[in-house]
């Protein structure tokens, strides 16, 4: 169902509502074109609702704050059946009440802190994910009476653009401002010009007719230096290699010949590319959408083994952008950025043993673990191959011997490639060559990799479930 909706300042209108999906009906989406006025100027945007139709929508031009309204059971019993409820807005970039300023969220007028996505070129994506525990925190706190369910955005803060770092000079005379491509981290082996611009402290101008002195300086030794480096417009690179991690110190003095200095510190470190990863987890095509989680595939592979301090490249190959975020922790793993678009790639390096699950926060379906070993050898529970030699004995039940096998598989002790698995187990018996391959497996007469292709014909024909 289309709708266009033209408002001026704060008008409501009302459409029919289709059945609530419960957020859990694969695939549904809708998009709403809305179109507003806002000093004298139409706009259109879209609103996305993966969850049930929209009822109504109104701007406020006072406040400039859009809210699209959906009709909500809060009932705590109809909350306990969701796992999130998943929304969007699609803002054009001309709109510049929303393009040059943060945007704050809300969900019911309580404040709600999703991912703001400023990358496609044309527009920004605005996601309001709202997990179980967030609904039903909302739900004790609203009014019993309250059906619906308000998504609303407003402009914050004005965004500033500038990057890089500032410090005023000792005798607060000038503002130094200096950076680099990478940002955040100074690559390591590799020729990088450190830009700098020498400004006035109180207008911010960039001050030209420049000399200046330098020096980079790490562990007590000198990298390299200058002196009486001439700027004519105030802005000038300085190209150094550095070879050694560490904290490392940039301090640029003498300023048109006057004692005038300021000191910069900061890390280079080694900055991790495709050539440098060991292993790859891809966001598979299609993730975007339900359903891959039903064969663990959103991510593959679905859980991976690794050595301490190895390396995975996690690769976009979906259609729409993903991000990745440990359990537990609020920073993702490419910290850099909220986002990773398409054909985009990030290298991770993990250092501390143990399992470690993630999964994407714009797609909560979307899962995928970590198994960080001290070492490569795969050591296998005695108690498992004990079970495969029961079972091929006929002292378990399939049950208990599958049972096992699928703890084997979660916990990443073993590595099983994803296969898809279009069946469903219904009493299927298993083939007597894989009770074979257990037998011979549990007395070390075939490897790991022999008695892993048993385990992928279980799981393609469902009777494995992992």
């Amino acid at each position: 169902m289309k709708i266009v909706i033209i408002l001026s300042v704060i008008v409501v209108f009302s459409v029919g509502i289709a059945n609530a999906h419960l957020g859990l009906e694969d695939g549904w989406v809708e998009h709403v074109p809305v179109e507003f006025e806002f000093e004298n100027k139409q706009y259109e945007m879209t609103f996305a609702t993966y969850h049930d139709s929209i009822s109504g929508f109104e701007f406020n031009e006072n406040t400039k704050t859009s809210i699209t309204t959906m009709p909500f059971d809060w009932n705590e019993e109809t909350v306990q059946q969701l796992e999130f409820v998943h929304a969007e807005y699609y803002i054009p970039k001309n709109i510049e009440i929303y393009k040059d300023y943060k945007i704050k969220m809300f969900v019911n007028d309580f404040e709600f802190f999703g991912v703001v996505d400023r990358s496609p070129a044309d527009e920004i994506v605005v996601h309001f994910l709202i997990q179980k525990d967030k609904l039903l925190e909302y739900s004790k706190k609203l009014p019993v009476s309250t059906d619906k369910m308000t998504f609303a955005i407003s402009p914050g803060a004005k965004i500033v653009t500038e990057s890089g770092l500032s410090k005023k000079t000792d005798d607060g005379g000038w503002l130094i401002k200096v950076e680099w491509e990478a940002k955040d981290k100074f690559p390591l082996g590799k020729e990088t010009p450190i830009k700098i611009e020498f400004r006035d402290p109180f207008t911010k101008y960039v001050i030209p007719q420049i000399t200046y002195d330098y020096t980079i300086e790490q562990k007590g030794k000198i990298i390299s230096s200058e002196t009486k480096i001439f700027s004519q417009n105030g802005r000038d690179s300085i190209f150094t290699t550095i070879n050694s991690i560490g904290s490392t110190k940039l301090q640029i003095e003498n300023i048109n010949g006057l004692d005038s200095n300021v000191e910069f510190e900061f890390e280079v470190t080694k900055i991790l590319t495709k050539d440098d990863a060991d292993h790859l987890v891809v966001m598979s095509t299609g993730s975007w959408q339900q359903g891959c989680e039903k064969i663990n595939a959103c991510f593959a592979p679905y859980t991976i083994v690794i050595k301490t301090g190895e390396t995975i490249l996690f690769e976009n190959q979906d259609e729409f952008a993903h991000n990745v975020l440990l359990e537990g922790e609020t920073d993702y793993l490419h910290s850099s950025t909220d986002i990773i678009n398409p054909n985009e790639s990030f290298v991770y390096k993990f250092s501390e043993v143990g399992r470690h699950d993630y999964w994407c926060t714009l797609h909560p379906w979307m899962k995928g673990s970590v198994v960080v070993k001290d070492t490569a050898e795969v050591n296998i529970p005695e108690w498992i191959k004990n079970n495969a030699a029961w079972w091929a004995n006929d002292e378990i039940d399939d049950n208990t011997f599958l049972t096992g096998i699928e703890f084997m598989i979660k916990e990443g002790i073993i590595l099983v490639p994803i296969v898809d698995s279009g069946k469903k187990s219904d009493g299927t018996t298993i083939p007597d060559w894989v009770r074979n391959n257990a037998a011979w497996w549990a007395q070390e007469h075939i490897d790991d990799s022999s008695f892993v292709g048993g385990i992928q014909f279980l799981i393609k024909e469902g009777i494995i479930s992992v």
